[in-house]
């Protein structure tokens, strides 16, 4: 696989400077009349309100009371419709997770680091309001009420919205990845912006697949560089699938999901790479996400992505699709 570096992309700015209008010539002093006239105030003396060195100032609110019930009702039907049921912090309740209360572990501190996303540490900050500095500010826990306490953090992070789920992994960290779960990233969004986001389906990262292999043409959702995290040396690899030039493309229909196969144009042994396109979720946004598998079983490798810190932070995540790996025969 050949290793390509990354394209940076430069904007330039310019900026437009407008003349400064010319004053008025005063009258000469003989010329003014005797009657005495207000005094006229100069404009370098004009006060204006001084600006407030209090960064909270200018933080805005983007959680209320109002989100809160609105959060409240959504997870009521959410939970019926999926049969289970989950004690929130919308409803003043206090769920846990390993034993860990909401939101008090939060507020005192004792998750500090504590909590990681993927392979990144990160530090949860409790903001009922949505107006704290942290980058992580979390507006409301559920967690689910049994035994398995299947655990959702409702995050805003960097303004936007994101549902945190807990991974089952045991130790002393706490993992988080993001829910796979459309409703419920779906509808924090909409509470939160007032915008429902659009849904993407894997059919729209796929649907031209065969006509653009049938041509020996990479299809275009997947004509890019895929960066992984290697599972045995935890290194970032790259796969450049951005020029069929040398490469011999074939489309497997007859298989569940429908990989696209890629081998080099001198290959004489071997059966190749094999690749499947599917959306999942990052950072509260679906990105793709290639499944990449080999061997005569299509054995499962790992799982890439477009960016490289989306494979650093995922590391050697599995979303529970991927088919088994060699050491699962």
């Amino acid at each position: 696989m050949k290793m390509i570096a990354k394209i940076m992309f430069l904007l330039a700015f310019s900026s437009m400077v407008g003349c400064r209008p010319q004053e008025k010539a005063s009258t000469p002093a003989h010329q003014q009349p005797t009657t005495q006239q207000p005094a006229k105030k100069s404009s370098q003396t004009k006060k204006h309100p001084k600006k407030s060195t209090n960064p909270s100032a200018h933080v805005q609110t983007l959680w209320n009371n109002d989100k809160n019930q609105e959060l409240s009702a959504f997870m009521q039907q959410w939970q019926t419709k999926i049969a289970q049921s989950y004690l929130g912090t919308y409803d003043g309740k206090k769920p846990s997770y390993r034993d860990n209360v909401f939101p008090d572990v939060l507020i005192n501190g004792q998750l500090q680091d504590k909590v990681n996303w993927g392979a990144l540490p990160i530090a949860l900050q409790w903001s009922p309001k949505g107006d704290k500095q942290g980058e992580y500010q979390v507006v409301a826990v559920a967690s689910e009420n049994t035994t398995l306490a299947e655990t959702y953090f409702f995050t805003i992070h960097n303004g936007h919205p994101l549902v945190f789920e807990a991974s089952k992994d045991k130790g002393d960290l706490i993992y988080l990845y993001d829910s796979q779960n459309v409703e419920l990233q779906q509808g924090f969004a909409k509470i939160l912006t007032g915008k429902i986001p659009v849904s993407h389906s894997d059919n729209e990262l796929n649907q031209d697949a065969a006509a653009q292999i049938a041509q020996q043409q990479i299809p275009s959702a997947y004509r890019h560089t895929w960066y992984w995290q290697d599972q045995t040396t935890h290194n970032i690899e790259n796969f450049d699938l951005t020029n069929a030039q040398n490469l011999r493309l074939d489309y497997y229909t007859t298989t569940k999901p429908q990989w696209l196969n890629v081998r080099t144009a001198q290959q004489t042994a071997g059966v190749g790479n094999d690749i499947y396109l599917r959306y999942r979720y990052f950072d509260g946004q679906q990105v793709p996400v290639a499944m990449m598998a080999s061997g005569a079983g299509i054995w499962f490798d790992n799982n890439a992505y477009l960016q490289r810190r989306q494979a650093q932070i995922m590391d050697t995540y599995t979303f529970g699709d991927e088919p088994k790996g060699r050491d699962d025969e």
